[in-house]
Order: C-alpha cells, then structure tokens, then sequence
C-alpha cells in the first residue's frame, strides 16, 4: 500500500480581549477599545504530534530558512524537531526538540502579530491518503521519513497503544501469523512494493496453507516505501485511509503477526482460532 502526500487545512486561534470603558459624559464620544493577539500554540508537540498545531509551527518556522525548509504536513518529524532544536539554539532556550511551554510561549511572542495570509499559503498536500487509481485496495500519501524503520515488536506494540486509546481490546501475538507476515514483508520487497494483496489472497486460497495459521478467518494490511517509527507506521500510515483503519482497530481480531523487510510492512490479523 502506497500512499501519496496530502495537506492539512491550518486555523488561525485568535483570542479577542474587549475591554469595557465607562459611559462617557454626555457631549464627549465614547470608544470601545479591541486588543486581538493571536495564539498560535496552545499545546506541548512532540515526535508523535500531527495536526493543525504542528502546521502551524511549520509555517512560522518556514518563514526563517535558516531555521526550516520543509514541508508543512502537519506532521511533526524528524526534521520539524531538527528546526524547533535550532529555534531553541537562536532563542537560547534548553534544547529538547519539543515544543514545550517555554519553547511555546517564545514562540508565541515573536510570531503573535503574523497574519494568515502569508504565513499559512501555498502549502502542498502532505498527510492525507488518496486512492490508487487500478487498484482495489491502494492507497498513497505524501509523508517524509524517519531516520529509523520500526521493527515487528514497535510496530505490534504501537498497534496495541493505538487500539487501547481508540478503545478497542489488545491482540496477542501469534507466531504462525508472524511468521506468514514476515514471508509478506519479504516477497513484497523482492517484487518492489505492495501487490493489492495478490499474494496474500493466493496463499488463502490454499486450504491447507490456511489450516498452517490456525485460524477460521485472516486479514491484512501492507506498506511499502515508508520508513517509519512504528507509531508512525500505525497511526499515520495505516490510520491514514479508512479501510486500512477500520481493520487494524477491527474488534473481530484476536491475534496479529507483523513483518518487517526493508520498508515493506506486513500486518496479518485472526480471529476464532480452531
């Protein structure tokens, strides 16, 4: 599954202040006086963050290129916290590459009068998935790289993280599915990229390939092409269109394998065990 690059639509958190002034006397004009300040960060980000706020950072800190030259995804990556470390550098501020309230509040200070208009146009689409045209089940987004892939155990950690805090049960780790997901992983790879889940159907179509796994019912998700954290891989890959979404957070799972080759992911979910 490929994804392509998609942009986030920025909002502007203005907070207007009305300050009320007595009734003047009579003969004189009385004036209501309105002090705007825009707030532009209201939140802590960090490595995990995505969204409007991040957008945000992005497009103040893009205005400086010697502080940042990329995107502005929403994402907050690698090279967001390599631009929020410098902008702690030049402000001599403790550099954690997080955006926390002290870092907020300079941040908020130097870029409070900026309008929307300049700061925020001509964005590309960053983060958002589209389908693949002649595909069943492709999709593409736009997304930069980590410096590092996730193994199976982050990837299957993260997913469980993201199924408790969408309120769906924990799945277990199974060894035979792993085992499938990490052929998956590797024949994805030696045919350079994903294949609509081709493989992975015929193999399901072999009964006594199926009886191997143990289970009455399987499923997948794939990626390729995308080095990611395995948070990353979950939540923004993978969470990045519906349908894959909707299988990893599925209820009717019980249990998952994950493999993991060069970039290419392979996630295979079961249910009733026999």
């Amino acid at each position: 599954m490929k994804k392509t690059y998609i942009s986030l639509f920025v909002l502007f958190l203005a907070v207007a202040y009305f300050i009320g002034i007595p009734r003047a006397p009579k003969g004189e004009t009385r004036q209501d006086q309105t002090t705007k300040v825009n707030i532009l960060l209201t939140e802590d980000l960090g490595v995990d963050s995505s969204g409007e706020q991040v957008a945000i950072l992005q497009s103040a800190l893009r205005s400086d290129s010697s502080l940042y030259t990329g995107p502005v995804s929403g994402f907050f990556t690698v090279t967001t916290k390599d631009a929020v470390i410098r902008f702690q550098k030049k402000h001599l501020l403790p550099q954690t590459g997080e955006m926390d309230l002290m870092s907020r509040l300079k941040f908020n200070e130097i870029y409070e009068n900026s309008n929307g208009v300049g700061l925020y146009g001509g964005r590309e689409k960053w983060g958002v998935a589209e389908k693949v045209a002649g595909t069943q089940y492709g999709w593409s987004m736009k997304m930069e790289n980590d410096f590092t892939m996730g193994t199976a155990q982050d990837i299957f950690f993260a997913l469980n993280r993201y199924r408790s805090k969408k309120n769906s049960v924990e799945l277990n780790w199974n060894g035979s599915l792993a085992n499938f997901a990490q052929q998956r992983a590797q024949s994805l790879t030696k045919n350079g990229g994903v294949d609509d889940h081709k493989g992975f159907r015929e193999y399901m179509h072999n009964s006594d390939y199926r009886k191997t796994l143990g289970f009455s019912r399987v499923g997948e998700n794939t990626s390729c092409g995308y080095r990611m954290t395995g948070t990353h891989m979950i939540e923004w890959i993978f969470a990045g269109d519906a349908p894959h979404d909707d299988n990893q957070l599925s209820e009717r799972w019980s249990a998952v394998g994950v493999g993991v080759s060069g970039t290419c992911v392979s996630l295979v979910f079961g249910y009733n065990r026999k």
